[in-house]
């Protein structure tokens, strides 16, 4: 694991590791007074583990990504998905997943969806 072990600052308990390299987390709170460094400084390069503030910790994770271990993670829909499936005439659903773009895109490229690039596929429009 190439992320940041992050662990909460008061009970020491591990929370999950950042999907973005330990030096990114370094670097970045290398001198905040919201995250400490596991068993060294934040500006020790061997560090790779810290500890974090409750109040920090959303952001941490919103800027570095998070990764529980045994729990699946989520993908969502690329833009380029997006922007393809739309090309195809697909109404976008809220949150979609990588996966679910994907299917849609096959059963779109397929005839399944009724149009593609916004023409039904019997040529009835």
């Amino acid at each position: 694991m190439d992320g940041m072990a992050i662990y909460d600052w008061d009970t020491e308990q591990f929370i999950a590791y950042t999907k973005r390299l330990a030096a990114d987390v370094r670097r970045y709170y290398r001198s905040s007074d919201q995250v400490s460094g596991k068993g060294g400084s934040m500006s020790s390069r061997g560090t790779s583990a810290c500890y974090v503030k409750a109040a920090a910790q959303d952001d941490l994770f919103r800027m570095f990504g998070k990764i529980v271990p045994g729990q699946k993670t989520v993908r969502m829909a690329t833009p380029a998905q997006i922007s393809y499936l739309r090309s195809l005439g697909v109404q976008i659903e809220q949150n979609m997943t990588m996966d679910r773009a994907s299917q849609l895109i096959d059963a779109a490229k397929n005839g399944y969806l009724g149009s593609v690039n916004g023409f039904y596929t019997d040529g009835s429009n």
